[in-house]
């Protein structure tokens, strides 16, 4: 038999990530303001991108493995 772990910690893990996505867009945001002085905009704004764009990688699929499981509809309206 296959380990499956409960919706919740599934929500948590999604959480975390959500929060990682909110945290990389305040700071591109942050970073946009003061681009103008920054010497090391384009590396910042390039780390940031593969950092957010790793985050909703996470957070896909973590709601399709809950799709594919008939969970879904145990997710916050949030997620």
């Amino acid at each position: 038999m296959i380990y499956q772990p409960p919706t919740s910690l599934y929500v948590v893990a999604n959480d975390r990530s959500s929060a990682q996505i909110a945290l990389c867009n305040h700071q591109v945001s942050t970073l946009q303001e003061y681009q103008s002085h920054l010497d090391d905009y384009g590396l910042r704004i390039a780390r940031l991108s593969s950092e957010l764009q790793t985050c909703i990688a996470k957070v896909t699929e973590m709601i399709k493995d809950l799709s594919d499981k008939g969970l879904v509809h145990h997710l916050p309206i949030s997620a």
